[in-house]
């Protein structure tokens, strides 16, 4: 029986396997190539957005299409507050597009519901005077109840 070992074969061997294993790191890190783009769109909102926090879920007709980016008061006018939202870039966001808070069940937690675009309308571009487009808003259910 031999016992030399070959040492040139075992390092060209886990040469190989290191190769195979930071290829495969690197692999799993760029995800499966599905890398979304967002747009960034402002709506205003003229209620309390209780339970609303960043990274709420916006969504479009119920399916995920972005997230809440950044919420404060207008300092202009401190009884509206304005959302800044990321969407998927290839969303229909479209002039009559609205944006309506709607909570989830008893738990008070909020996000954004998107609905109302018609194939007809034509998609949302930001004015000259603001810096996203504006999505218009309209009062959520709750806050149509307490009026």
């Amino acid at each position: 029986m031999d016992t030399k070992v070959n040492y040139a074969v075992v390092g060209v061997f886990v040469l190989a396997l290191c190769a195979v294993f930071i290829a495969g790191v690197l692999w799993l890190a760029a995800g499966s190539g599905n890398s979304r783009e967002y747009g960034l769109y402002m709506s205003v909102i003229n209620e309390s957005v209780a339970g609303l926090e960043v990274d709420a879920p916006v969504k479009y007709m119920g399916v995920d299409v972005g997230k809440v980016q950044k919420i404060e008061l207008d300092p202009a006018n401190p009884q509206e507050v304005r959302l800044l939202f990321a969407i998927e870039k290839a969303t229909p966001i479209r002039e009559d597009t609205e944006a309506v808070l709607k909570t989830q069940g008893l738990t008070g937690i909020a996000h954004v519901e998107l609905s109302g675009s018609t194939p007809g309308s034509p998609i949302l571009t930001a004015k000259a005077s603001d810096q996203y487009p504006m999505i218009r808003s309209k009062p959520s259910l709750s806050a149509r109840l307490e009026n």
